[in-house]
């Protein structure tokens, strides 16, 4: 069987699994139930800053366990909630993030620049159909891609790509973000280098503290929902205080 064999048999696997109830004489799994119940779950949890998918997957999963069992029938329904929540929150991350200018999830992040001040000049409405439609379409055409393409890539990246290939790999990413900020490489080279010493904090590979300070909220380094909401917010005050500096002078 092929990857994509594999692929179709999932997918029938899901749509063909026990039945939850009929719709329109069209039997509903308990799978696609609990995708559908874990999807409007996780806006929840997106639209809602500081919750975050990982607290979420953790509630739910002890509550998934003790309804459908620890056994093999119960991973897809269980998997299928938690899925639902990943991508739910994706989508429910952009409402705070057009609305407060706050981004729910780390996702939704550069919303902010567009869809706030949009909401700001009374198109509220559009912002969050753009983004709300721009979410499903790229998540969907960035799920094909992957069941398409993974499989090929991954092949090549283990036969041809070792250690330096990959090193110069990074490298190359990085010297991209100078690129990408245009007139000040200068300031995009600092920002990469601060965001590779925050994301060095934690533990390593071989399970040594890396500038943790022996603090166990730090040993799996600082969480990212955490770090981008006190950006936004640090931005902020910044910007307030040149105002009133500027507003004085």
């Amino acid at each position: 069987m092929t990857a994509l064999d594999y692929v179709l048999a999932g997918v029938l696997a899901v749509i063909h699994g026990p039945e939850a109830f009929t719709l329109l004489g069209i039997p509903v799994s308990v799978t696609v139930l609990m995708v559908v119940a874990g999807f409007f779950a996780g806006i929840v949890v997106g639209a809602t800053p500081g919750l975050g998918q990982v607290i979420a997957l953790a509630i739910s999963l002890p509550i998934l366990i003790s309804i459908f069992g620890f056994n093999a029938s119960a991973l897809l329904p269980v998997m299928g909630f938690m899925i639902g929540i990943m991508k739910g929150s994706t989508v429910g991350g952009a409402v705070p993030a057009i609305l407060f200018n706050t981004p729910g999830t780390p996702d939704s992040y550069m919303t902010t620049l567009d869809g706030y001040p949009m909401t700001r000049s009374g198109q509220a409405q559009k912002a969050l159909r753009v983004a709300h439609f721009s979410s499903v379409s790229g998540d969907t055409f960035s799920d094909i891609c992957l069941f398409v393409f993974a499989p090929s890539l991954a092949i090549l990246v283990e036969r041809y790509l070792d250690l330096p290939e990959k090193t110069a790999l990074i490298i190359l990413s990085l010297c991209f973000i100078a690129v990408v900020v245009g007139r000040s490489p200068a300031k995009g080279l600092a920002a990469a280098a601060l965001g590779l010493f925050f994301v060095y904090v934690g533990t390593g590979e071989d399970f040594h503290p890396r500038l943790s300070l022996n603090a166990p909220a730090l040993a799996d380094g600082i969480p990212i929902t955490a770090a981008v909401i006190g950006v936004l917010v640090v931005g902020s005050i910044f910007s307030e205080l040149e105002k009133l500096w500027r507003e004085k002078s």
